[in-house]
């Protein structure tokens, strides 16, 4: 039987990651650390597991790129298949590690990074496209010094 512990964490720094689309609109990502867990095998191998929530939102939308405003809210599912352009080109202006220590010293580094945007044929209460955001975590743990 495998062996969990949650460990409490302070934030050093959960920074946004920024990327601009093509029309000029900005793409601000940040990920929010909610708990950790190490985990420990019958082999004694130890294994960690994070709870992040993803935050996207947009800036400096361009108004040619705004269509009709709706308050109606989507399930991942129905946005899945109201994709109307895969695959958007992005420049990443700004890509960071997110770092916290843990409780025992242990200090956890985090980079997130897009892996592929798609626009959908929604629009959210703003008029502003609805996109839909997948990225890929790089982690690193630094054990506490002895």
């Amino acid at each position: 039987m495998s062996e969990e512990v949650e460990y409490s964490f302070e934030v050093i720094r959960e920074p946004w990651n920024i990327y601009e689309l093509p029309d000029g609109t900005l793409l601000k990502v940040k990920h929010v650390l909610k708990r950790v867990f190490k985990r420990r095998d019958p082999e004694g191998k130890i294994s960690w597991e994070t709870d992040v929530q993803a935050i996207i939102t947009l800036s400096h939308v361009p108004e040619k790129s705004k269509g009709p405003p709706s308050t109606t809210g989507y399930s991942h599912e129905q946005l899945l298949s109201q994709i109307v352009e895969r695959d958007i080109t992005y420049k990443t202006l700004s890509e960071e590690w997110n770092e916290y220590i843990l409780e025992d010293g242990t200090k956890l580094r985090m980079k997130f990074t897009v892996a592929r945007i798609s626009k959908t044929d929604k629009f959210d209460r703003r008029g502003e496209p609805i996109y839909i955001v997948e990225h890929a975590m790089l982690p690193r743990i630094i054990p506490p010094r002895k």
